[in-house]
């Protein structure tokens, strides 16, 4: 009798929902669910075909508090693993994905070439930090919060 009790018990407190499930993170925890819109180009501003776009870091700055005072920005890895996005014959791109919700927050991605000499030849990876503020929202619905950005042209330079 008592272990249906404690899984009853645990069921109210939501471990149920706990484990490696792909699901929007809940319990209160305000999200920033947000598109980056912008284009790859070489250094003569032609558009890049085939580079691969991934988001790897969200960057947010601590705001300090009587009780906090933070030294350093907080930086976490994305909420899942990010499915990379590769621009198309103009160079455009659309990254779509979530993180905390604490304005101004910054994305970093990386634009690299993976189709070696083809579209135009070999190109260096290239980090680019895109920040997001309030500005950016477009949306809110209860602790979800959408947020839209363009953002300023990537340009790659050719590997030697």
């Amino acid at each position: 009798m008592k272990p249906k009790i404690l899984i009853f018990l645990l069921g109210l407190t939501g471990f149920g929902a706990c484990g490696e499930k792909e699901i929007p993170v809940a319990y209160g925890v305000p999200t920033a669910r947000f598109t980056i819109k912008g284009t790859v180009t070489d250094p003569a501003g032609n558009p890049l075909e085939g580079i691969r776009i991934t988001p790897v870091e969200y960057r947010i700055r601590q705001v300090p508090t009587e009780r906090f005072i933070p030294d350093v920005e907080y930086v976490h890895e994305p909420f899942y693993k990010p499915e990379a996005v590769y621009t198309d014959e103009t160079g455009a791109y659309a990254i779509r994905d979530d993180c905390f919700d604490r304005i101004p927050f910054h994305v970093v991605y990386r634009a690299e070439d993976t189709d070696g000499p083809a579209n135009g030849g070999e190109f260096v990876p290239r980090d680019v930090d895109v920040e997001i503020t309030s500005a950016d929202r477009t949306a809110q619905s209860g602790w979800v919060s959408e947020y839209a950005k363009e953002a300023a042209p990537v340009v790659l330079e050719k590997k030697e």
